[in-house]
């Protein structure tokens, strides 16, 4: 047995209504673990604090019964600032993951702090520092995080060192001291562009993220791709989500919940404001290769059927021949194990199990 790279389609993606999207420019989307509740910047914005000139804040919306989203609000004051103000993740407690370091001083200074939802959806504690060891940031420069679902990995978009840009993907591992020092996740990732708003999904080893130093169809596309080890420093080629998603100008912030339903923005900059649109799966699958062979003279075995299961369920998925001892199956793209079992003339049955 070997498993190929997944394929990945999606629907074509619809923009949210004005509920979300405004004449500002929307960016930075991040859901809820439930899916219930979003948050994202708006920028250019009148209503932000400090005006349309100052800095972004941090709005959200909730989703109501009917799939439809709520008139967005600001966050409360003691985390919106005239300052840039952005969401980068939410924890499996609800903690929210937002740009900057809140100092005493009334300033802000470059990383990353947590806060707690407290009694209602706009109202969260105040701003902690995330303490990151040896993780140090570059002034005015893009940043932006993802978790995975159990809270302890972070993957980093940041400055390659201190001084020096475009973005690359970090790794940090959370321990019982802390967050570990950022290791740069190489070069199948990373290019000399940029690697930017990136985003683990539930099953805790597809990455999606942003870059404009991989081919694409604009000026940044969304990627995707998949570790090979638990080390998450190995990844698969990065796949190109295609001109469905993709388009001539910025695309990025993907992130995708367990549903298969996922949002993202598009156009993101002064002259063309970006907006959130949302789209989702509509088919995704892995290729398995099976191959069967004699196992005294490793010849391949002729007219032998192989059957594919879920595993403990007695219901066959798909059923082949395979004259030259060789078949493709296409198996859905799922957290399940899949058992294969082989009968030939001559033979005692065989079965084989794939993670």
């Amino acid at each position: 047995l070997s498993a190929q790279s997944g394929e990945v389609f999606f629907s074509k993606p619809v923009k949210l209504g004005k509920e979300v999207n405004s004449a500002c420019d929307e960016s930075s989307p991040v859901l809820s673990r439930d899916g219930k509740t979003m948050y994202f910047t708006r920028v250019y914005c009148a209503e932000n604090t400090g005006g349309e000139k100052a800095g972004q804040d941090i709005w959200y919306s909730k989703r109501k019964e009917d799939g439809s989203w709520t008139t967005a609000l600001k966050l409360s004051k003691n985390i919106n600032n005239r300052f840039d103000n952005a969401p980068y993740a939410v924890d499996e407690n609800g903690n929210l993951y937002i740009s900057s370091i809140y100092l005493k001083t009334g300033y802000m200074a470059p990383g990353i702090s947590m806060i707690k939802p407290l009694a209602n959806d706009s109202l969260f504690s105040d701003p902690e520092p995330v303490i990151i060891k040896n993780a140090r940031f570059k002034p005015n420069s893009f940043l932006s995080i993802a978790l995975s679902p159990k809270g302890n990995v972070m993957i980093l978009s940041k400055a390659k060192k201190e001084y020096t840009d475009p973005e690359d993907l970090f790794v940090s591992f959370k321990g019982d001291s802390g967050w570990s020092e950022p290791v740069n996740m190489g070069l199948t990732l990373n290019t000399i562009g940029y690697e930017t708003s990136p985003f683990i999904a539930d099953d805790d080893s597809t990455i999606y993220f942003s870059s404009n130093g991989h081919p694409g169809e604009g000026e940044g596309d969304i990627f995707m791709s998949r570790r090979t080890d638990e080390s998450w420093l190995h990844w698969t080629k990065p796949e190109n989500l295609g001109n469905k998603i993709n388009s001539t100008g910025f695309d990025g912030f993907f992130s995708i919940l367990p549903s298969g339903e996922a949002y993202f923005i598009s156009g993101d900059n002064p002259k063309s404001p970006g907006d959130i649109f949302t789209t989702h799966i509509i088919k995704s699958y892995v290729p398995v290769n099976v191959k069967v062979i004699d196992e005294k003279t490793k010849l391949s075995i002729n007219n032998c059927t192989i059957t594919s299961f879920v595993s403990r369920d007695p219901a066959p998925i798909e059923q082949q021949v395979a004259l030259n001892g060789a078949a493709v199956f296409r198996l859905k793209n799922v957290l399940q194990r899949y058992t294969f079992v082989v009968h030939a003339p001559g033979y005692l049955s065989s079965d084989e199990t794939l993670d």
